[in-house]
């Protein structure tokens, strides 16, 4: 291998010089036509000498060393080496995970002895304890004999979300009115609203379809809510379509809101609102239909 190697580095060497100088082992110069050439010749040049390399500083896997010597067969028992025990016969003689003092357990391997101070232990399950600075001789794991336990995994509990988890992300949902409902100018709405950031509010809006908007009600609670008499009366009396939102609102956004509401409760007048970009996000949207024929819609109890 070291032959093949220093035979690939000094090819390598010999390309690399090649590129640069021109100059060929044989003294003869052809200096390469074009800078393509040249760096074609360094850099295979330089991926021979990297497997050189390689191949030396691999270490190839020696088989594990035989505490015998060399065509011996197995080494030949001694009298103060304890019997051999199988982990059968200490679960039949011992109770689990309490091994029976002085007694040595260990599957014997042809070629291979076993460290004094390894104790195999009797549970269920239950692998190797070796001592300080122990191990088995001869680079091979000593064996129980019972297969590892089976790994059971746990279910991780879905549906569950917490405002303190940094992967639980805003959510909520309208219950009611359903989607495609008539409702008339005062209505009933519920839903859902979990998990709001630090400092963020839930609010109900309406929205018509030429995207101006008009926050309802008041704030909303993180959890379940019930929010009755949502007003919406449009300027035209005949039917209309528009959407109610269920807004996750920022700090910003929540004190434009409040200076909205109190400005349009003084003056009578509610123009649509025009909150700061990226001071909210919808988490829930449902189109209705808007009729003032249609009777109010009051609350379930």
């Amino acid at each position: 291998m070291y032959s093949v190697a220093v035979l690939l580095i000094g090819t390598g060497i010999s390309m690399v010089v090649f590129a640069f100088t021109g100059w060929t082992s044989n003294g003869q110069q052809h200096k390469p036509r074009s800078r393509n050439e040249r760096v074609a010749i360094i850099g295979g040049g330089t991926l021979l000498i990297i497997v050189a390399i390689g191949m030396v500083l691999v270490p190839s896997r020696a088989q594990p060393p035989s505490s015998g010597q060399a065509g011996a067969g197995p080494a030949p028992s001694s009298p103060e080496i304890q019997p051999t025990i199988t982990s059968a016969t200490v679960a039949r003689s011992v109770p689990p995970s309490l091994p029976r003092p002085g007694e040595t357990h260990h599957t014997s391997q042809p070629g291979t002895a076993t460290s004094p101070g390894e104790r195999t232990a009797a549970g269920p399950g239950e692998g190797t304890t070796e001592g300080p600075g122990e191990g088995p001789a001869g680079g091979r794991a000593p064996t129980s004999g019972r297969p590892p336990p089976p790994t059971t995994t746990l279910p991780t509990p879905t549906g569950t979300r917490s405002a303190t988890t940094s992967s639980t992300r805003p959510w909520g949902r309208l219950l009611s009115p359903a989607q495609a409902t008539t409702v008339g100018d005062l209505f009933c709405v519920s839903g859902e609203l979990k998990s709001l950031e630090s400092g963020h509010i839930g609010w109900l809006a309406v929205r018509l379809a030429n995207g101006d908007m008009w926050p309802k009600g008041q704030e909303l609670p993180d959890g379940s809510f019930t929010s009755p008499d949502i007003e919406h009366k449009p300027d035209s009396s005949a039917p209309q379509s528009f959407t109610l939102l269920l807004l996750d609102v920022t700090r910003e956004g929540n004190i434009y809101i409040e200076e909205w509401m109190r400005t349009s409760r003084a003056t009578g007048s509610w123009p649509a609102a025009q909150l700061p970009s990226g001071s909210y996000r919808s988490l829930a949207a449902v189109p209705l239909q808007h009729d003032g024929a249609v009777a109010r819609t009051i609350c379930p109890p």
